[in-house]
Parts: structure tokens; sequence; C-alpha cells
């Protein structure tokens, strides 16, 4: 037997062992034998024997949950397979599908569109106004595939008209008058998440106890990080927000208390995306959301991810998980308390991870890379937990996150 000096040498040697273990634990919703829809046959192209297994699974995935992702090398067909199993779920129906994407994808995924689904008409989310700079495009565009490009030509809107119903019983069945076939709307993630721009919200008194401090408006008192009052120069460019547990000296439910505000001087604009989420529910069949890992955190980006989220049909398993993500947030940790979990899941075994680890977790936790992850909550241990993993080889990595979430509710589950 070779030496194995690595874990690649392991996973080499044992690769039919772990294989057989993978199809044990994580049996697959579409085997090898099993039927396939005839609607795979109506694809304009025709998916290589694995990515119609991939696509069969994902169909067959939200026949059972709301959600569902595609995880893959690049050049594998994540696209093909995306927009495959849109056209297998929807079972011939005439649907509406929105997917955000990176930029410079946008371009692509039409093309990818057209060349895929029979009868698809693609339309470009370019911004809400349908007015403003003469050389740039606005408002909703529909774009045609010709001579191998992809040009803007077609019907032309706005959300905003979108939305409306006018004579029609609802805004979708007054589309369905419009369009008649199946469509796909895509907006680059870029232009997704323009929305107004802000400024910091607080007061600095003129007289008074705390006078020249900057206090927050919502509780008239100082605000203090790491027991040190901040100052006006503090605040720089970061937006930065309180939790207020307490209200004239008795406790409260924690309220979020954001230091900054929308810019009224500025540009009065929303994001695309949050305007859907806010007037087009339900608008939306189905929702893509291209190279998803790229959109985590606290972000313009990864906030129109939960919009995204939200707005669709097929995403509504999402705000169990978003409210649990607000509620860890809220649930601020004593440094005792946060040490003990440490403890727990790595000395005493709770998670199936390496025990050096927990230097990096308490690194993490207490020295923080990122501002959005400075406070002391659960949801900033947590995020300590997955970054410390991101060491580990691909399985080990996949096992301890498994077990994170689960670990995390069975410790704070009285919190909640």
């Amino acid at each position: 037997m070779p030496e194995l000096s690595t874990i690649y040498d392991y996973m080499r040697a044992n690769a039919s062992l772990l294989g057989a273990r993978i199809l044990l634990e994580y049996p697959a919703l579409h085997q090898f034998e099993d039927p396939v829809s005839p609607r795979i046959e109506n694809l304009l192209r025709k998916p290589f024997p694995a990515q119609t297994i991939a696509i069969m699974g994902l169909a067959k995935r939200w026949h059972e949950a709301r959600t569902g992702m595609v995880i893959a090398e690049c050049g594998t067909g994540k696209t093909l397979i995306s927009l495959g199993a849109i056209h297998v779920h929807s079972a011939g129906k005439p649907f509406t599908s929105l997917a955000m994407v990176p930029p410079y994808l946008v371009e692509k995924w039409a093309r990818e569109a057209f060349l895929t689904l029979p009868g698809i008409r693609v339309f470009l989310i370019d911004d809400l106004r349908n007015g403003g700079d003469e050389n740039k495009f606005h408002g909703v565009n529909e774009v045609r595939f010709r001579q191998g490009r992809i040009v803007r030509e077609g019907f032309r809107t706005t959300l905003s008209e979108l939305r409306l119903r006018k004579q029609s019983s609802s805004s979708r069945k007054r589309w369905w008058s419009l369009c008649g076939q199946p469509s796909l709307f895509i907006v680059g993630r870029e232009r997704a998440k323009l929305g107004y721009f802000w400024r910091h919200a607080y007061g600095v008194p003129r007289s008074g106890p705390y006078l020249g401090c900057v206090v927050n408006s919502d509780t008239g008192k100082p605000v203090f990080v790491d027991d040190r009052r901040l100052t006006v120069a503090e605040f720089e460019k970061v937006k930065i927000a309180e939790t207020i547990e307490t209200r004239e000296g008795k406790s409260c439910r924690p309220i979020h208390s954001p230091l900054w505000r929308a810019d009224p001087d500025k540009i009065r604009r929303m994001a695309p995306i949050e305007f859907i989420g806010r007037y087009m529910p339900r608008w939306f069949d189905y929702a893509i959301c291209d190279e998803i890992h790229q959109l985590a955190g606290d972000t313009a980006q990864g906030n129109a991810l939960g919009t995204l989220a939200a707005i669709d049909r097929m995403q509504r398993s999402f705000e169990p998980m978003r409210k649990q993500v607000e509620a860890w947030q809220r649930s601020e940790l004593t440094d005792v308390t946060a040490k003990v979990v440490i403890y727990e899941a790595f000395v005493e075994g709770e998670l199936e991870a390496p025990k050096h680890l927990a230097r990096t977790v308490h690194d993490l936790y207490f020295e923080p890379k990122y501002e959005e992850f400075r406070p002391r909550t659960i949801w900033s241990l947590s995020n300590a937990f997955t970054s410390a993993f991101k060491e580990l080889d691909p399985i080990p990595q996949f096992r301890a996150t498994a077990k994170l979430g689960e670990f995390l509710e069975g410790r704070f589950s009285q919190s909640f």
C-alpha cells in the first residue's frame, strides 16, 4: 500500500469507499436508472448525462422544498442545469423568472437562455428610471439573440409599470396578456443593490451632562463601544448601530437602533431588488442567484440576496433562516459564555472538528477582521466558527459546518 502523506492521497486511495459512504448517507434524489422527464428532450441544447441527472434532481428537490443549490466546478454547466430545471419543473406552464448575476455574466446568461429554453423571452433590468442620461439604458429592456450577439430590441417598460394591474385582475395576468411566453428577467447584482446614499444620524448636545458627545437619537445617551464613548471623528465612513435593551432605566425587548439614514441631499433612488421585494411579491415564479458564495456578509449585495430569496414563491423557506440570523444578530453574548461555547465545541467534542481550531475561532471572535462582526453576538460567534472551518479540507469542512447550526441552536435555544 503506498504511503499516505496528504489528505488527497488518502482520498484517492479510498475513493470508492468514500463514494459509497456518501451515497449511503446522502442518497440522490434522482438515480442513474430513474426515468427522465420528456421535457428534457424539448431543450434546445441536449444536456450531458451527468447534467440531466442534476436537472432532474434539482426539479425533484423543488417538489420537496422551496430551495435548491447547484454546486459544481467552473465549466460544468451550472447555468444550463438551472435553466433546464426550471423548464422541467414548470411542466409546460408559462413562468416568470428572475436571475441576479455578476455584472460580467449578464449577457452570458441571456445568451445561454436563448440557446437552452424554447420560446423564452429575456429582459434586462437596468434600473428603476425611465429617463436620465440618454446615452445609457434605463428601465426594463427586452433583448434578442442576433447572429451570435445579444442586442437590445423589442418590448421596453419599467418595474413601476410592471407592478400595475390596470384593467386586469392582477399585474401578473396583465403581464401574461402582454408577453404570453416564459420570461427571464436578468439583473446584474451591482445594479440590483443600488439604492439611496446614506449618512450618519446622531445628535451632539449643546448643553447638559452630555455636552459635545455623540448621542443616540433614540435614547438621548452617548454611544459606547468597548466601554468608551465614541466621538464624531470615529464614525468616519462606517455604518454604526446599537442594540437598545433598556428604556428609562427599565429593561425592554432588544431594539435595533441604526445611527445612519438615507441622505435626501443626494440622488433619491430605490434599489431594483428592494422595489421588487416591496411592491411585486409573488410576481416571479423562480429566482436564481449566480455565484452566491460571493454574497456573504452584511453588504448591500448580500442584502439584495436576502430580498431576492423573500420575493420568490420557490424561495419562501428562506424566511425561517432570515429570522434566525436576525435573532442571532440581536443576541449578545458575554465573553465567558463565548469561551464556554468554544470549549464545549472543541474540548468536549460537540463538533467534528480538530481541536487546534479552537484558538482560531477564539481569535476571529474576539479580534474580528470585519466591522460587521465586532458586536459580541451569536451571529459573530457563528461566523468565527465557519471562517475557521475554511482551513479544513472539503469533506471535514462540510461535516463541521453541517453540525454547527444544530450545535448552536441547541446551545442557545432558550434565548429565542
